[in-house]
């Protein structure tokens, strides 16, 4: 399965074929490792052949492998052009790939990537972009509402660590 999610669109995964080709549905699992806003999934398929391309397949997503529920069905492409499925931001750690309708007796894809929208993140962005206009409105003086140098100062330090750790967890800011 890491063939599927390793960036390169030169490997690939495949259902079974040897010794003889199992039968459909084909289903590829992705563990996201926590409960997320999917937003959509690309599928590419193989590209140095036209077999194993899904022509007709579901999207089923869950917060735990017993507790999968069906999203939406799809309509593959059968170029070499992925094909991008709509998943409405559904909430779920799990997604599942079933391949029901394939180019061949077998489904070969070469890569697969989800799109999501983590709450927790843009709640991040946001609070950082607000600590930032603070910092940028700030006034130090000694007048009622102005700041002393020393509190703007262990705010700018504040918010600097909060961007280091958004940057961690490598999170363009």
């Amino acid at each position: 399965p890491e063939r599927a999610i390793d960036g390169n669109t030169g490997t690939i995964w495949h259902s079974e074929w040897t010794p003889a080709n199992d039968p459909f549905p084909h289903i590829f699992t992705i563990d996201l490792h926590k409960s997320m806003l999917l937003k959509d999934i690309r599928i590419s398929p193989r590209q140095d052949m036209s077999s194993g391309k899904t022509t007709s397949g579901q999207i089923f997503a869950g917060d735990s492998l017993s507790d999968m529920r069906h999203v939406i069905d799809f309509t593959g492409d059968t170029s070499k052009a992925a094909t991008v499925v709509d998943l409405n931001y559904t909430k779920a750690r799990y997604v599942q790939i079933y391949s029901l309708k394939a180019t061949s007796e077998n489904t070969a894809i070469s890569e697969i990537s989800v799109s999501t929208f983590d709450r927790a993140l843009a709640g991040a962005y946001s609070l950082y972009d607000h600590a930032v206009d603070l910092l940028r409105k700030a006034v130090v003086g000694e007048n009622i509402g102005d700041f002393t140098a020393e509190d703007k100062n262990a705010f700018q330090k504040e918010v600097d660590s909060f961007k280091s750790e958004l940057q961690k967890d490598e999170i363009a800011v």
